[in-house]
């Protein structure tokens, strides 16, 4: 008898245990836009005629663009992948791969009020050697050709 009511109260804590509401499922509700690891890290144009060059800075749920000239820095941008919070710096944005069978196919579309990019993780022969790149896949629907801006790791 003993036994059996030993194993009845086994039954009831393991039932009781899982029966208990979890705290994670209740954090989780928040949506976040994650960066994907192929693109993470710190990315860099070469300066240009005019000494200008753009910075990314990519992280799991943030970029961080910045734009230089002569090696100051003149532009700074905070984007974050979550919801807007009031009070905060960082500006919302939307980031989703381009599936569709058109020039973009591959593609990462950016989009941030106002901003828009289209960004591919690939690899590009640089001096000699192939190197990872980010293309950025300039188009201005018809006007003037496609042109490309790779950005390396830095």
């Amino acid at each position: 008898m003993k036994k059996f009511y030993w194993l009845m109260m086994v039954i009831a804590m393991v039932l009781g245990i899982g029966m208990m509401p979890s705290n994670a499922s209740a954090t989780s509700t928040t949506k976040h836009v994650t960066v994907p690891a192929s693109m993470r890290g710190t990315w860099t144009t070469h300066r240009d005629k005019k000494k200008n060059s753009t910075s990314f800075k990519m992280t799991k749920y943030s970029i961080y663009i910045t734009d230089y000239h002569k090696g100051i820095k003149t532009n700074r941008l905070w984007l974050h992948g979550s919801t807007f919070k009031k009070g905060s710096k960082a500006i919302p944005f939307q980031l989703r791969k381009q599936t569709s069978k058109d020039q973009f196919h591959g593609y990462w579309f950016l989009n941030s009020s106002g901003l828009t990019r289209y960004l591919k993780a690939t690899t590009k022969k640089y001096k000699g050697h192939k190197v990872k790149v980010i293309r950025q896949k300039n188009y201005n629907y018809g006007y003037t050709p496609t042109t490309y801006t790779y950005y390396y790791k830095k």
